[in-house]
């Protein structure tokens, strides 16, 4: 025997070992926002369902859905949801293919032959190639000759054409494909068209190539082209899903899947699982992979045919019963290692990269070196807590470590060294802190390691983890400011206050946080209340936010409500300035990003009254225009002498509307001609959504500026403010004038609730006008909108907000009081229940 075969078979006997060795042995929402009945005062309450959902119909739109977000690449997936195919599909691929017989006997009459392998265990699939379920590109992916439309694992694919052959021979004719790889975008489609029998989007097996659903004759139980199938499918490496076959929770003949040598038994097949994986392994070469396939299989000395029954199923078992004898197989943890072929093909992969990356670098000649078993010193800490990363390497290494908000990728730790294999590894500490030493808010963030070969240089496969930290804010509070009534307005070009995001500062759970709005940005020192635009971005849950004169006992009425499928989400605020020219802002659960911008402030000095409009009027409409705002390209909007509006207005409300947005981004309305340094309105990919903005003329027009996914804007006016305007503004502590949820009667479809806003929350019945947060929550309907306006007039033909069931969803309205000092609210479909606050009155003195 040569000196490399002991090495080899002394490193095949360290990896026995070292497999053997690795043998297994929500966040609260408003509890004024609830989905179970008002809690009792100190309990918690119910978490909102966070589900992605249509869109509302903006006076009314075309809904469509928004997308859940993909699970992590790296996420194991769980027992597989049922497949459906799409209706309608394009016509199959391949020109012999028959028609679907219509004459499927009855299901008593059926007789199928059995299925040797039925997927009691899962098949090797999970993220391959370095791409997540849906995200894989047809680069890495291979198609069958016969069908080219159609793309697969090129394992999967290899193994489709030996049955299609087979096929062939037995019925002359190829098999007949309707379906194959899903992309996630294709997933979601499905998900929208059938929401109870899709699976999940990103946890598809079609999403990993592995999965085909077939016509000819196959989609019909008991057919002989469905029975052939069941016969004979597994010895090229296909099965039909226990769910799926014809007494599972939900029969569909027409799919399969591919589980390799799972079910087949095939060694080859085995090797070509082996192949696939490690593309992901660091480097690209054909010989590289042929190596380290090549050391797999020697490693693992499996052989079906030799190995006999005594090895279960076939999967490969590095001769573990051989090495720990017979009693091993029956044990519960054998039982476990059989059970998870993934697991074991991974492991095994894993060690071979370990233990003969030597052979492969002298086959090859190409340099190995890579981040190898990087440790991170905690999962979670409490703010202001060091974290340390610790690995070892194969080769030489120079390594670089870049410490991020996971959330917005802001750096705020770097550092770099040299670690050599047997020598010194990696090891950097990071004390959580920013780069100019403020300890980061609470959230996620991301470690991520670089380098290159120590000696040729060449880049090395990056290493990224994740580390929460965890806490809260809750600073001393300031003492209050009394409140001051009958303001006039002063509008200002709009100027960002406040951004957690450049210094990572994001707000944790039951935390509050006090804002500087009065001298600053153009806003005196003695200003009494503010314009804001308060936007969440990348929530980590259900949350509220709420937002009252700082100093004061926080209300129990929110501003905003969002979610974790929403990136950013916008609400106006019209609020009294508190103590130390402050606003006091709360998030209620998990971690958000704030930003804070300023559009306006009242005062007893100079300003101007405001006026309302009798009814809201439509200023733009792209959907009708066709003149849709692009980043650099606005619309620009003449608003002052139009529709009501004076011509020497400085100022307008307006209700602003994102509609079918193509993917993530903003509309900002600022005065012509300014540029762009906040936003009004945050996109939700194919939803609408509104957002309520005082804005400052300039020439008596708007522009509307679009930035990140296409898509239509809706703008509104509904009052103004000028020399003419008569109405002057209070801001009060904000206080509840309904909540449905209490009265267990909620809004129904084109119904209209009567909200009593003076008698409920005692501001002066000469009020002309109030500002109120509107909330729609516990909608029925996939999508609904919201009105409101004064008791006694007529319906206005516009939106105030636009929702859907799982999405509560709230905005700022200025909405004029009719008889009574009463509003009416409306909605359009299904029962909603409604949320109604007051945060101020307008009134002529």
């Amino acid at each position: 025997m040569t000196s490399s075969s002991v090495r080899t078979v002394a490193l095949a006997a360290a990896l026995l070992t070292s497999i053997a060795t690795a043998l297994p042995a929500a966040a609260s929402a408003d509890p004024r926002l609830t989905t179970a009945s008002p809690a009792a005062e100190g309990t918690a309450p119910a978490p909102l369902d966070p589900a992605p959902l249509d869109p509302a119909p903006l006076d009314p739109a075309q809904p469509t859905a928004t997308p859940t977000a993909p699970p992590a690449a790296d996420q194991p997936l769980t027992e597989p949801e049922p497949e459906v195919v799409p209706e309608p599909e394009p016509a199959p691929e391949g020109a012999d293919a028959p028609s679907a017989p219509t004459d499927v006997p009855a299901i008593a009459a059926l007789e199928m032959p059995p299925q040797g392998y039925n997927g009691e265990v899962r098949g090797a699939v999970g993220a391959w190639a370095g791409f997540a379920n849906g995200r894989i590109p047809a680069s890495v992916m291979c198609s069958p000759a016969w069908a080219t439309r159609h793309l697969f694992r090129c394992d999967a694919n290899r193994a489709l054409a030996e049955l299609n052959a087979a096929y062939r021979s037995a019925f002359g004719v190829n098999l007949s494909l309707t379906s194959s790889y899903r992309s996630y975008d294709e997933q979601v489609r499905l998900k929208q068209l059938k929401p109870t029998l899709a699976a999940t989007p990103g946890t598809s097996n079609h999403g990993w190539g592995l999965a085909v659903d077939l016509g000819g004759g196959v989609q019909n139980f008991g057919s002989p082209q469905h029975n052939w199938m069941r016969a004979n499918a597994n010895r090229f490496g296909f099965f039909h899903p226990r769910w799926a076959q014809i007494n599972g929770s939900l029969p569909e003949a027409w799919h399969w899947e591919y589980a390799g040598a799972v079910a087949s038994g095939r060694t080859d097949q085995a090797r070509g699982l082996a192949m696939e994986l490690t593309r992901t392994q660091p480097w690209d070469g054909v010989a590289e992979r042929a190596c380290l396939g090549d050391l797999w299989q020697r490693a693992s000395r499996w052989d079906r045919a030799a190995a006999g029954a005594g090895d279960l199923r076939g999967i490969p078992q590095l001769s573990m019963s051989a090495l720990y004898g017979s009693r091993w197989a029956t044990s519960s943890a054998a039982t476990t290692y059989l059970q998870n072929p993934q697991t074991q093909i991974e492991r095994g992969l894993a060690a071979v990269t370990d233990r003969f990356a030597g052979p492969c670098r002298a086959l090859t000649g190409i340099p190995m070196a890579k981040v190898r078993h990087p440790y991170l010193s905690a999962a979670t800490v409490p703010q202001g807590t060091p974290v340390t990363l610790r690995a070892t390497t194969y080769g030489t290494l120079h390594w670089k470590l870049e410490v991020t908000d996971a959330r917005t990728n802001v750096v705020l730790h770097r550092s770099s060294g040299t670690a050599v294999e047997g020598g010194p590894g990696v090891e950097a500490t990071w004390n959580g802190r920013t780069l100019t030493g403020k300890v980061v808010g609470t959230g996620p963030y991301r470690f991520t390691v670089t380098g290159t070969d120590g000696h040729s240089g060449t880049p090395v496969a990056p290493w990224s983890g994740v580390v929460g930290v965890t806490g809260s804010q809750v600073p001393p509070v300031v003492a209050a400011a009394p409140l001051v009534g009958d303001l006039r307005f002063v509008p200002i070009t709009p100027a960002r206050v406040l951004d957690t995001r450049p210094e990572a500062q994001s707000v944790g759970p039951a935390s509050r946080l006090d804002v500087v709005v009065a001298g600053v940005h153009g806003v005196p020192a003695d200003a009494k209340a503010v314009a804001l635009n308060v936007t969440a971005v990348s929530p980590a849950g259900p949350t509220h936010l709420r937002a009252w004169p700082a100093g004061r006992p926080i209300p129990n009425s929110s501003v905003l409500n969002t979610d974790q499928n929403r990136s950013a989400t916008a609400a106006g605020v019209a609020v009294g300035v508190g103590g130390q020219g402050k606003v006091s802002l709360y998030n209620d659960a998990g971690s958000a990003h704030l930003v804070v911008d300023v559009t306006g402030y009242w005062t007893t000095a100079g300003g101007v009254g405001y006026g309302a409009l009798a009814e809201p009027a439509r200023v733009l409409d792209t959907r009708t225009t066709g003149v849709v705002p692009a980043p650099g390209a606005p619309v620009t909007v003449p608003v002052a002498g139009r529709a009501g509006v004076p011509a020497d207005a400085t100022a307008v409300v307006v209700n602003v509307t994102s509609a079918r947005s193509r993917g993530n981004g903003n509309v900002a309305v600022v005065p012509q001609g300014r540029a762009v340094t906040t936003s009004t309105v945050n996109h939700l990919p194919g939803n609408d959504v509104a957002n309520h903005a005082t804005v400052a003329l300039r020439n008596g027009r708007l522009d509307v500026h679009a930035a990140g996914g296409t898509g239509h804007v809706v703008v509104d006016v509904v009052g103004w403010y000028g020399p003419g305007g008569a109405a002057r503004f209070t801001p009060i502590q904000p206080t509840r004038a309904i909540d449905t949820r209490g009265t267990g009667v909620p809004v129904g479809p084109a119904d209209t609730l009567t909200v009593p806003v003076v008698a409920s929350t005692g501001i002066p019945r000469d009020a002309v006008a109030a500002a109120v947060t509107l909330t729609a929550t516990r909608q029925s309907a996939a999508a609904t909108y919201l009105t409101t306006w004064g008791t006694g007039a007529e319906r206005p033909g516009t939106s105030v907000l636009n929702t859907g069931h799982g999405r509560d969803q709230a905005n700022l309205a200025i909405v004029r009081l009719g008889e009574g000092g009463s509003a009416d609210v409306y909605n359009n479909a299904g029962t909603t229940d409604v949320v109604l606050d007051v945060t101020g009155y307008f009134r002529r003195p």
